[in-house]
């Protein structure tokens, strides 16, 4: 007679798993027939023992037993995967519903709590937007605001006004201080810029008086040379004069003679003292020729 000792280690096992004694003893009445054979098999299996090959009575009811687990060892893992299957629907369903019912609650959630809380949430947007419309005129000022941050939200109305006073006449002050320095700046550019370009003017001209008076003194010193140099040839010619024949003498002064103005600048006094030169020459071509005849 099969013992049911078996079976009831597998509910002690479910039961230790969590699970109520009653939904234990139900799971194991949804697998059927196979715990009650499969626990009559195991209670009797040892006491087939074979140590010699002349049992082949005992070999044969191994054979047979063993065969009878295997199937009902088949037979339990089908009848898991059916109970398996359907549990999986059911946990896929359970957590729609949960999903469903969290989605749909919450909304009414969130709404009846915007509802109760509507003067809350009215105060901290007033509030969130007071800070920020307190940051953006602080930035006018200043680009770090860091400082007066932890007490921006406290601040009343009218010492925050202070304060944004305060900021802007600083700005003004840093920002008369720069303009006045950038101005200072620039007068002292501007001044060294013109002191250099007066010494540089001056050193033009200077160099241009220094070229113009050395030019001077070149065109003197030409002017002497060339004045020595006519005074020596005049002096030569009159010594040569003074020792040749009348007609010699009379040759060597009409040569002598010259029209010679110096530096002229108007074009047509030049070309005036130009005609007089010409004319003088045919002149004293003409008196040549006939001091030739004497």
């Amino acid at each position: 007679m099969a013992t049911s000792s078996q079976v009831l280690d597998i509910r002690d096992g479910l039961v230790k798993s969590g699970l109520e004694i009653t939904d234990a003893e139900q799971l194991i009445k949804a697998y059927g027939a196979p715990f009650t054979e499969v626990g009559e098999i195991l209670a009797t299996y040892k006491d087939i023992v074979v140590t010699d090959v002349s049992q082949k009575e005992e070999m044969q009811k191994a054979r047979k037993m063993r065969l009878a687990l295997r199937g009902q060892r088949v037979k339990i893992k089908k009848t898991h995967d059916f109970l398996k299957a359907d549990v999986l629907k059911q946990s896929k369903a359970i957590d729609f519903v949960n999903r469903e019912a969290a989605k749909i609650i919450g909304e009414a959630e969130k709404y009846l709590e915007d509802q109760e809380k509507f003067a809350e949430n009215l105060l901290k947007k007033q509030q969130e937007e007071k800070l920020a419309a307190r940051r953006a005129k602080l930035m006018m000022y200043t680009d770090d605001i860091s400082l007066y941050e932890p007490t921006l939200t406290s601040l009343s109305d009218e010492k925050f006004e202070q304060l944004l006073a305060q900021l802007k006449q600083a700005n003004e002050d840093a920002k008369a201080a720069a303009e006045a320095e950038e101005a200072k700046r620039k007068a002292e550019a501007e001044r060294a810029a013109k002191a250099e370009a007066e010494a540089a003017e001056a050193r033009r001209k200077q160099a241009k008086a220094e070229a113009e008076a050395a030019k001077l003194r070149a065109e003197k010193e030409a002017e002497e040379r060339a004045k020595a140099e006519e005074e020596a040839k005049a002096a030569e010619e009159a010594r040569k004069a003074a020792a040749a024949p009348d007609k010699e003498k009379i040759m060597a002064a009409i040569d002598a003679i010259e029209f010679k103005v110096e530096r002229l600048k108007d074009l047509r006094a030049m070309e005036f003292a130009e005609k007089i030169a010409q004319h003088l020459e045919t002149v004293k071509g003409n008196y040549k020729i006939k001091a030739g005849n004497l």
